[in-house]
């Protein structure tokens, strides 16, 4: 055979197109490292998921190895792919029908007739009917994140975000398209499924492993703009039993409620079982004849039926397992778990189970006040309360067994957990022979906490697991090459907010010596087992009050504990467990309570929950300097001091007049106390008699004779809220930590002006700290700007006092003595000259002329004559000149200009690069423009001169 070489010509040309095949790749791993250079220098050492990852502990491999079969165990990923391709079938194909499709909708029609259900407005329904409007598509857009892994289309939200302007009105156009009933693409509806291993369960069976839906994005904004419309109306739809994904609803207002009733339970005697039930694949099952049904039911019609309807219509789906795409599987049933209309659209499909049971007066549940409490749900996570278990379990299966054949739910019974409460053991012994429940001695975990059969063992049960198993990943961390902001902020992204679960979502008190061992440590931790070089209270100290934010882990615990004052400050409960704890007291309110002298609240309250609420308020109002019993906040309804407030007539006049509480008395503006035309005069208020102004007159100058309100303290504001309020625990928290500003709060400022043989105003501290914190998205950066404001460094004027035969305090740059912290970086004699430079740039950059001040160059003052884009470059400049300081720490001779150059054109380049990702050049070159500007003429002058 004869072997043909290509010609001198075509040769050339293989080696030109290898070339350019290599500069290509070259360019490629180029863009690639500056890429990652950047996620680093934005991300790292931050609240971000390149530190979360770094902490999590390893987990099982996500993607499944080995699946067992019917012909026994297998490896081979194309056997793996035909399993789960065939669990996924069968799952989202369930065949309750047949095909008799008629009878079954007969049957939900049936079933649904008698239940008494909330329905819309016309008025509601006209929110959820209207066309789609560019705000709300912008709103949903806004929610998205941009690093989403976007669905088969390959198209991510930040491609919608970046050119939102130019596909606003063609996405509108189809969105509304779809509203009125306009066909939805199957290439819309297209998703991935991938899989998540269930936590400590046998990753070899298919049914262990969770399925997450990638979508389209196009079709998540959507569902969003759908999911917004609907959430605004399901506390109204959906039973306040269900908190789950419902607004203004969280995991602590079930928890809560269930302790009350064991409690209750326990202080009557009452027998009473708690049942969590375990529901199969219960989005996943979920019929849509039910749903769509459910929702008519509800009111539902019109056109955001009709693109539900469509967004349910020829669905189908496909596996990415082991870097394998499966065929499309069909889906007739179930929920699409990723979707954000998913979990609300369950929350309304079981609440004809919650209300069946509600309605059933053969299923038993603790009464209060002549309401029971029988069901609390949190999505399909469902704990009952049931008394009377002979009689009420055989019929609450019969009631899930007439749901579950409509809806397709399913509870496995040996995986229900069963407590019991007050039942004696020969009832026990016959409860445990007829239901194969999975039946607790000592606790059952609901929501991730565990609840037991008494408060006092709810501590025991929960916290010494969670502190031993924090403690130990702190030791963990300790391996890992974090900075000192980065360890600052693994503490704020991990630990805390799983102590933060516990303390929002149990009303129990923690012992003080366990939360400062805790405390003790993080504080080892964030040193690294080494020398505390800053005080906890600069810490713990808002940073825009001059601190590092580091969580007060026993102030965090009061604010968890004592906002749910809200909870009951409320004219109407908005919680179960707030109208428990209300019903269930004799005389009086909870809120009353909180407005007496607190040292009474312990001995009055009737419940655990409600005396460790009382007893953290106490602890607050004498931590914050106010008297609750001399507040305008005092109810004037159920109220023991104000008699008239008991009474039924007088209660209706009052709540008519809006006349609720002491403040209601008063002018909003002046304080003054009302007259009695005032009062009648007031728009939207019913009127009061005469005779029962006076009354309130005379209460309300019983509190203050001066017939004037005292200034209010801010803390009382956050009584007001609503309990569905967000943020409420970080607003308490911020209220506890606050620093009297009054006078310096922290001894690094004595010590700087002591330094600088000057006085610091508070004012130019708050110009200081606020540039600290906005100088750079950089945590590196941000760090080194603190260590200097906070005196981290060890100088040789430190280092002498600590050891003083081995170490002398004369600088090790100039050899002079007296090497303090300003010293080293300011009035040392080497650093005259780059300093001169530094402000030969800082002048160049500003057009102005700005003195050599420590309080600018060093600590960062503002510079108060140039706008706040030059402001950021200049903080910039600084900040990469104290940076090469620090960096030369034991240096002999001071940083060089190239040092100084390369410095801030790395930061520069890293900016570009940011603002580039988030399209934000705009506000980059504002910033940047003058520098720019400044480094081309100077390019040019060189060129010029050689």
């Amino acid at each position: 055979m004869q072997v043909k070489f290509p010609s001198r010509s075509r040769l050339a040309q293989i080696l030109q197109l290898r070339n350019q095949i290599k500069d290509l790749k070259i360019h490629q791993a180029e863009r690639s490292l500056a890429s990652l250079k950047q996620l680093y220098y934005e991300r790292a050492n931050s609240s971000h998921t390149l530190l979360a990852r770094k902490l999590r502990q390893r987990k099982a491999m996500t993607t499944p190895q080995v699946i067992h079969t019917s012909s026994g165990p297998t490896s081979d990923p194309n056997r793996i792919m035909r399993e789960f391709s065939t669990y996924y079938h069968n799952l989202y194909n369930l065949d309750r029908t047949g095909t008799q499709k008629a009878p079954h909708i007969n049957g939900i029609q049936t079933y649904l007739k008698d239940l008494h259900l909330p329905t819309l407005t016309a008025e509601e329904l006209d929110t959820l009917n209207v066309d789609i409007g560019e705000d709300e598509l912008w709103e949903a857009l806004k929610t998205m994140p941009s690093s989403k892994t976007p669905g088969p289309d390959g198209l991510p939200y930040s491609y919608y975000k970046t050119y939102k302007q130019i596909l606003t009105p063609h996405v509108l156009r189809m969105f509304n398209g779809f509203l009125r009933g306009e066909r939805v693409p199957p290439t819309f509806k297209e998703s991935f499924i991938t899989l998540i291993p269930k936590e400590g369960k046998d990753l070899t069976r298919c049914s262990n492993y969770r399925p997450i839906s990638l979508l389209n994005s196009d079709y998540k904004i959507l569902t969003k703009i759908l999911s917004l419309r609907l959430n605004r109306l399901l506390p109204k739809l959906v039973h306040m039993d269900q908190v789950g994904f419902i607004k203004g609803r969280k995991a602590g207002d079930n928890t809560r409620r269930v302790i009350d009733l064991i409690d209750i339970a326990n202080k009557r005697r009452d027998s009473m079982l708690l049942l969590s039930l375990d529901a199969e694949k219960a989005f996943d099952r979920l019929d849509w004849d039910f749903m769509f049904l459910t929702l008519q039911h509800m009111g539902f019609s019109g056109e955001f039926l009709v693109i539900l309807h469509s967004l349910y219509t020829d669905l189908g789906t496909k596996l990415k397992i082991l870097e394998r795409v499966s065929p499309s599987i069909p889906i007739t049933n179930g929920t699409r778990q990723g979707c954000p209309l998913s979990p609300l659209l369950f929350a309304i499909s079981i609440e004809p189970l919650a209300q069946k049971i509600r309605d059933n007066p053969n299923i038993h549940g603790l009464t209060v006040r002549g309401t029971q409490y029988k069901i609390a749900l949190y999505a399909d996570d469902v704990i009952l309360s049931i008394t009377r278990p002979q009689t009420s379990l055989p019929n609450l299966h019969v009631t899930l067994d007439g749901y579950g054949r409509f809806s397709g739910y399913k509870t496995n019974e040996s995986k229900s957990e069963a407590l019991h409460i007050n039942i004696s053991d020969p009832q026990l012994k016959l409860l445990k022979l007829n239901f194969p429940y999975n039946w607790q001695p000592t606790s059952i975990t609901y929501l991730g906490v565990k609840l037991t059969p008494s408060h006092s063992s709810l501590y025991a049960a929960n916290y010494p697991r969670l502190v031993e198993v924090l403690k130990k990943d702190l030791l963990e961390w300790n391996r890992y090459n974090l900075s000192w902001f980065g360890r600052i902020a693994s503490v704020k992204m991990n630990l805390l907010p799983r102590l933060l679960y516990l303390y929002d979502t149990l009303p129990v008190a923690v012992p003080r010596r366990t939360i400062d061992d805790l405390q003790r440590a993080i504080t080892k931790f964030l040193w690294n087992h080494k020398r505390h070089r800053v005080g906890q209270k600069v810490l713990m100290a808002p940073k825009a009050l001059g601190g590092l934010s580091l969580p007060n882990l026993y102030s965090y615990y009061l604010a968890a504990q004592v906002k749910q004052v809200a909870g009951w400050f409320s004219e109407f409960p908005l919680t179960t467990w707030a109208e428990i704890e209300r019903n269930y007291m004799l005389k009086g309110s909870p809120a009353c309570i909180l407005w007496t002298r607190c040292k009474q609240a312990a001995r009055i309250l009737p419940l655990e929950s409600m005396k460790q609420t009382a007893s953290c308020w106490s602890t607050v109002s004498s931590h914050l300097g106010f008297q609750p019993h001399l507040s305008p906040l005092i109810p004037l309804l159920d109220n023991q001091d104000f008699l008239p407030g008991l009474t039924p007539s007088t209660r209706e006049q009052l709540i008519l007049a809006k006349i609720t509480h002491l403040y209601s008395l008063f002018h909003k503006t002046e304080g003054t106390l009302c007259t009695y035309r005032d009062i009648i005069g007031r728009d939207g208020g019913g009127s009061i008699s005469p005779f029962l102004y006076i009354q309130l007159r005379h209460y309300a100058m019983t509190i203050f004779p001066a017939a004037r309100l005292p200034q209010n303290h801010p803390a009382l504001a956050l009584c007001r809220l609503a309990p569905t309020q967000k943020g409420l625990i970080t607003r308490w928290y911020l209220s506890l930590n606050a620093l009297d500003l009054k006078k310096h709060p922290h001894r690094y400022m004595a010590r700087w002006e002591h330094m600088l043989g000057t006085e610091i105003p508070l004012s130019t501290w708050d110009n200081i700290w606020e540039n600290a914190r906005a100088t750079s998205v950089c945590a590196t950066i941000k760090e080194n700007i603190y260590k200097i404001i906070l005196g981290w460094y060890h100088t040789p004027q430190l280092l002498h006092k600590l050891f003083p035969d081995s170490a002398d305090s004369c600088c090790w740059r100039c050899g002079d003595v007296g090497g303090s912290l300003l010293h080293m970086f300011w009035t040392c004699h080497k650093l005259k000259r780059f300093w001169d430079m530094v402000r030969g740039w800082v002048e160049k950059v500003t057009m102005i002329i700005v003195p050599l001040d420590p309080l600018v160059y060093v600590l960062g003052n503002k510079i108060p004559v140039i706008r706040h884009p030059t402001q950021k470059m200049v903080n910039c400049i600084l900040t990469a000149a104290r940076g090469l300081i620090a960096k030369s720490w034991k240096a002999l001779a001071a940083p060089s200009e190239k040092e100084f150059l390369d410095r801030i054109r790395y930061v520069r380049r890293m900016d570009y690069l940011t603002a580039l990702k988030h399209d934000a050049v705009d506000q980059f070159n504002k910033i940047w423009g003058s520098w720019d500007a400044m480094e081309a003429l100077s390019h040019s002058c060189a060129t010029v001169g050689n």
